[in-house]
């Protein structure tokens, strides 16, 4: 589009130039401002499932600042467009909701409010590297033991009066000290970070996955049956068995426990 304004402009005179200085803007600016508005609400709804959202509250609020702004400025250029093509850039309608006065105090209110988007925004991404150490786990990407455990306790008070159980799983990888031994301490990093991201996919966004320390794991989700989350987390993870150099079969251990006490372990 852009391309297009310039072209536009560069074949007309100065004088007479008026598509490039307005319907031909308003298209560009209109069309700008919708992809920037669709970019920002779908980065807004993937922060709001991100399941520790503590430190994020202030990066929410100004997304959506940010993309209210672009909304209304999209809407308002469509406008301009419309009402320049149909009534005519000299009509009062346009003058008068589409003319300059009512531009500058559209834009003035939306620079104020993306002012504020923008310092927030930056504060979020210069302390979000400092968030992701403090809270995920170094090799596998996970939540760490600390975050993890104030993850769960957060899941578990918010459900402690609805209906849902919360189901937590721990986990550990069977002989994995031999799978260092026999193959190194590569291969039982792969491991661990293969095993965690199955877990983390076969749970889903609503669920608190984390390593508890060495080959152990835990998950919390609320709304799921041991029965279903057992079966959640098998079907990916038992196409990882490997055998290490003696022959024995490397599997993992799941112990499952429901809010208020134990439903059942298995192996």
């Amino acid at each position: 589009m852009s391309v297009v304004t310039l072209v536009t402009a560069l074949i007309d005179s100065p004088g007479t130039n008026v598509w490039a200085g307005n319907g031909t803007l308003f298209t560009v600016m209109s069309g700008c401002f919708a992809l920037a508005s669709w970019d920002l609400w779908a980065t807004w709804r993937h922060r709001r499932l991100v399941p520790d959202r503590r430190d994020q509250q202030e990066a929410l609020v100004a997304l959506m600042v940010a993309a209210l702004g672009s909304t209304l400025l999209g809407a308002f250029y469509v406008v301009r467009l419309a009402l320049f093509v149909v009534a005519g850039a000299d009509s009062w309608a346009f003058t008068t909701f589409a003319g300059s006065g009512t531009t500058t105090i559209v834009l003035l209110v939306v620079l104020v409010a993306v002012t504020f988007s923008v310092s927030a925004l930056g504060y979020d991404y210069r302390t979000q590297e400092l968030r992701r150490r403090a809270t995920q786990d170094d090799l596998t990407g996970i939540l760490g033991r600390t975050a993890w455990i104030d993850g769960a306790r957060r899941l578990l008070e918010k459900r402690a009066h609805g209906l849902d159980d919360v189901v937590v799983v721990v986990a550990d990888i069977d002989h994995f000290k031999v799978i260092n031994d026999s193959h190194g301490h590569a291969t039982g990093d792969a491991v661990l970070t293969t095993f965690a991201d199955a877990a983390r996919d076969a749970m889903g966004r609503g669920a608190v996955v984390g390593r508890m320390g060495g080959e152990e794991f835990a998950v919390a989700v609320a709304g799921e049956s041991p029965a279903v989350v057992a079966a959640r987390l098998e079907k990916p993870c038992r196409p990882l068995c490997v055998a290490p150099a003696d022959g024995r079969t490397t599997g993992h251990d799941r112990e499952l426990w429901s809010r208020g006490g134990p439903r059942g372990g298995f192996s």
